[in-house]
């Protein structure tokens, strides 16, 4: 099924763990702790099953290319966004209550630390390391993106549940319009998984995906936040 192998569904396991995890069945102070467990779990699986630092976008002399698409990719993705931020159009989704709700301190924790640590390091170490460089193994170079993608989208799925009450998108909607919307969530997050795979073959390294992971991440909530001034 999807062509994945043994080593590649256990990967999976640690993706739904974290999942998980970051959707309600741990306290939010286990977030980050379970993100770097399953970051150094998945780098191991994945070793063990013979993809190397380097298919796994971990070697360290590849370093200094993964920060320059890193830096390259991040600055679009920020000014993007706050376009979208001060569009009248696009506005409603910087509305998030749960976010506007935390605190100054809460706010830095979740910018400087759980987004970086808890959610950005260990999708982008599953998903555009272990998982990605298990499945170069097998196929080719789009093949693997795509499955790899296309995993990432899926895995969406529960975080886009869970957001869509907060965006009123529960009330007086149609389940038709619900099933859309949840579509093109996770059509989106496919296709940034697709340009987040790109990042990281390019590069060769995984800090290219995780900055820009983190900038669209971290970005989003700061601005989320501040629209409450």
């Amino acid at each position: 099924m999807l062509g994945l192998s043994g080593a590649e569904w256990s990967l999976g396991a640690v993706a739904l763990a974290v999942n998980g995890s970051s959707n309600g069945l741990l306290p939010s102070r286990f977030h980050v702790p379970v993100g770097l467990l399953a970051s150094a779990t998945t780098s191991y699986l994945a070793s063990r099953a013979g993809a190397g630092t380097c298919e796994q976008g971990l070697a360290l002399r590849t370093i200094p290319a993964g920060a320059l698409y890193g830096v390259a990719a991040s600055i679009p993705i920020a000014a993007s966004l706050v376009i979208g931020a001060r569009s009248k159009h696009s506005r409603p989704m910087y509305a998030e209550e749960t976010i506007k709700a935390v605190s100054t301190q809460r706010a830095a924790y979740e910018v400087l630390v759980r987004i970086p640590l808890g959610t950005a390091l260990p999708e982008e170490v599953i998903f555009r390391g272990g998982l990605l460089g298990l499945l170069l193994r097998h196929h080719s170079r789009p093949t693997a993106a795509v499955l790899d993608s296309l995993l990432f989208g899926l895995w969406h799925v529960t975080p886009t549940l869970s957001r869509m009450a907060t965006h009123g998108l529960t009330k007086e909607r149609t389940l038709a319009f619900r099933i859309a919307w949840l579509a093109l969530t996770i059509g989106s997050t496919f296709v940034g998984g697709l340009a987040l795979s790109w990042l990281r073959l390019r590069s060769g390294n995984i800090l290219a995906p995780w900055m820009a992971h983190c900038t669209a991440n971290c970005a989003g909530f700061a601005l989320t936040r501040f629209a409450r001034r």
